[in-house]
């Protein structure tokens, strides 16, 4: 058997790749997103509604309003009752309607989509 000399060892280097893991459940939404120097706060334009979503969602709450004033009203004098106010078109019929409107009004307000205004700019150009 022949002894080695000590002072000359074979070394091998190797270079570590990072991987960059962006999913699973331990990683932060913050590692997933892109940052492009931007600052970590919403801008108004990462609002879920705009200002036209807000617009109509109070426009379908005073149509609601609207409606629940629609059934309130009509004045018996004490202890007597009167059939044709309690049980009036108005507040059986016309209320609800518009009650309904105003709810429908809403949804629509909720699942309405912002413009688009990256489209319009590239089919422009």
């Amino acid at each position: 058997m022949a002894k080695e000399n000590p002072s000359t060892k074979k070394v091998i280097k190797t270079e570590a790749k990072k991987i960059e893991i962006t999913g699973g459940p331990s990683s932060s939404i913050a590692s997933r997103k892109k940052v492009t120097g931007k600052a970590n706060f919403n801008l108004p334009s990462d609002f879920t509604f705009n200002s036209d979503n807000i617009k109509w969602i109070l426009i379908s709450l005073g149509i609601v309003v609207l409606g629940y004033l629609l059934m309130t009203g009509g004045h018996n004098p004490r202890n007597v009752f009167d059939e044709k106010v309690i049980y009036s078109f108005r507040r059986l019929v016309i209320a609800p309607i518009v009650i309904l409107g105003g709810l429908g009004l809403s949804i629509y307000a909720i699942f309405r989509n912002k413009p688009d205004t990256s489209s319009t700019s590239s089919e422009a150009n």
